[in-house]
């Protein structure tokens, strides 16, 4: 140790946090010389220490604690900051953190930990109960006047220094860091706060925010606000639909589709062979986007199963033209208006063809057959007849 070679003094500094005397053996001279090095760190140390408090439910202080006190020992030991809690029978609930700044982040993480986990605990064995809202605090601080009456001023702030607890979705924690950690770091200067996100291989969800407390409100409004904002993007609302009515929905070359996501700006997805469901259509949006696009595919559904049926009369003569090679011309035209066709068979009328669809549908296909028909017609015909000269 440096301030042992500069005044020749041997120290004993404790190894844990139930020890707290610094022990200094030697002359009279270099005992003085020692303990004043030892008192200009420990004042240094306590310019710059800050007192954090926070309101966990009482009936969690021994889940803190530890069995005889190790899970605080522990954390005391490894981030170097004091935890206080309050005596079984007193009836505060505020536990005190005194420390760095920067060691801070570290307990109040550790702390936070705990808690959830003993509170996951306790609900593994207690019946659920409601909550309101996404975002909530689950360790809120005092109001002021408790914390008047029961924790002392920080050394270096007019105002008291405290934490609260704010669970995110796991989800939410990559968007409210931001790309390159700016969207964060904007809130922690706009708020004046220390607000610690904890990694993304951490089982914990809960985002600590360290500051006034006004400043903490602003930075859990902020986070609030974000996660309030994805809630609504990222609506998604499932309706089940036969699948025969897949390709109605999608239309010729995903065209219907396209235009309801884009008129409401949502994403529709199709159940694939990896769905158990295969009748599951997943809408994602706005609640109100999805809910009109979920109207816009019903609709669809709806004029799909109130189907007619158009006869029409063609000379047999024109369904070589209207079948094509191999059937690509009828099958082109089932395909896009989403329509069955069948041609007359032995016991059937021979110059009939059925247009089985929705109304709009079949009399589209109806108008495409007619089409071919009317072209097939205007040609002209002549008989040639060649004499050998």
């Amino acid at each position: 140790m440096e301030i042992m070679r500069e005044t020749g003094a041997h120290i004993h500094v404790p190894s844990g946090n139930k020890e707290t005397e610094i022990v200094v053996t030697g002359n009279q001279q270099q005992v003085d010389l020692a303990t004043a090095r030892i008192n200009e760190i420990l004042e240094d140390k306590r310019k710059n220490t800050t007192t954090i408090a926070v309101v966990v439910k009482k009936s969690l202080h021994q889940a803190l604690l530890g069995p005889g006190g190790d899970n605080l020992e522990e954390i005391m030991d490894r981030t170097g900051v004091s935890v206080e809690v309050p005596p079984a029978d007193s009836s505060m609930e505020a536990v005190t953190l005194r420390g760095q700044p920067t060691q801070l982040v570290q307990a109040l993480t550790d702390v936070c930990i705990q808690i959830q986990t003993a509170e996951d605990n306790l609900k593994n064995h207690t019946p659920p109960q409601e909550t309101s809202g996404t975002v909530s605090p689950v360790l809120a601080p005092q109001d002021d006047q408790q914390v008047k009456e029961k924790l002392p001023v920080c050394e270096n702030s007019k105002e008291k220094t405290i934490s609260i607890f704010v669970p995110v979705n796991k989800k939410s924690h990559a968007i409210m860091i931001g790309q390159g950690g700016l969207l964060i770091k904007r809130i922690r200067e706009e708020t004046k706060t220390i607000i610690h996100v904890p990694p993304q291989n951490s089982k914990s969800d809960v985002i600590v925010i360290t500051g006034t407390k006004a400043d903490c409100e602003a930075a859990q409004h902020c986070l609030m606000a974000i996660e309030e904002e994805l809630a609504l993007k990222y609506f998604k609302l499932t309706m089940t639909v036969e699948p025969r009515h897949f390709p109605k929905i999608i239309g010729y070359k995903g065209v219907v589709i396209k235009k309801i996501c884009d008129e409401h700006n949502v994403r529709v997805r199709f159940p694939d062979e990896r769905n158990i469901e295969q009748d599951q259509i997943t809408i994602i949006g706005t609640e109100k986007q999805a809910l009109a696009a979920q109207n816009a595919i019903q609709a669809i559904v709806n004029k799909q199963t109130e189907q007619i049926k158009v006869t029409m009369t063609v000379d047999p003569k024109h369904f070589a033209r209207i079948i094509g090679n191999k059937g690509v011309v009828v099958k082109s035209i089932c395909d896009e208006h989403d329509v069955k066709i069948r041609f007359p068979g032995k016991k059937d009328v021979k110059d009939q063809i059925t247009i089985v669809g929705g109304e709009e549908q079949a009399l589209a296909a109806q108008n495409a057959i007619q089409a071919i028909v009317s072209k097939q017609g205007s040609h002209i015909t002549k008989d040639i007849s060649l004499q050998a000269p």
